[in-house]
């Protein structure tokens, strides 16, 4: 039981929460765990039911309803992408020729089909826009810690910051002291409390490629805040 159960476990969660970053992805070694301590709870909430002579499917039924509107909530988020609501007011908003910086996966030769330059931020010259997929700026807003905790020591960020001065730039961006302003915010609309919890504790890392979209200009540009 300890070599086979309890020590692996140990170790995994030892790594998690002190050698490595806190992406759901790394907790797979404890999905094993939840799921046979699930299964026990639910086990004596339904032998129980049954000696007071209620129906299991009382419980069960509503459980898979859950878990449904669960799926629902996740798939949903596909249909209307933040990333494409983004593009969109990229497109209608701002005058070309501008340039932009697009923090994500999104490729940068849409920008230069679109007509608009790609510039890299930071950098010199500063770009006009710049655009933050969110479930990547939260590695450096948070770090290791809660949301918006902006940590110092960029060795407890995700390796792409191995530079000390970018990430202290992308943490101001977001602090309002640089010379940009929040533009625009597409956020993914969840509503259910699990993604809603995790989102306000540290922010949506889940590396599904679908997250909150927040865009930024320059002070100086005649456009409205959405």
């Amino acid at each position: 039981m300890v070599l086979l159960l309890i020590l692996p476990a140990a170790v995994a969660l030892w790594v998690v929460l002190f050698r490595s970053d806190n992406f759901p992805r790394h907790l797979l070694p404890f999905v094993a765990w939840s799921a046979a301590a699930a299964a026990y709870c639910l086990t004596r909430v339904l032998d129980s039911l049954s000696e007071r002579r209620f129906r299991p499917a009382w419980v069960i039924v509503p459980l898979f309803l859950y878990l449904g509107v669960f799926v629902f909530d996740e798939e949903r988020v596909f249909w209307k992408d933040p990333r494409n609501r983004a593009e969109q007011w990229l497109l209608e908003n701002v005058p070309k020729p501008a340039s932009a910086s697009w923090l994500g996966g999104r490729a940068i030769s849409p920008f230069a089909a679109a007509g608009y330059a790609y510039t890299p931020y930071p950098g010199s010259p500063a770009p006009d826009i710049i655009i933050c997929e969110m479930h990547y700026a939260n590695m450096f807003l948070s770090g290791m810690g809660l949301r918006d905790s902006y940590p110092a020591d960029n060795s407890t960020v995700w390796p792409w910051f191995r530079d000390a001065a970018s990430m202290h730039a992308w943490q101001d961006l977001f602090r309002g002291r640089s010379p940009y302003r929040q533009l625009a915010r597409f956020s993914e609309g969840y509503f259910m409390p699990e993604r809603v919890w995790t989102d306000r504790l540290i922010g949506n890392r889940s590396r599904n490629y679908v997250g909150e979209v927040v865009i930024f200009g320059r002070a100086d540009l005649a456009i409205t805040p959405q």
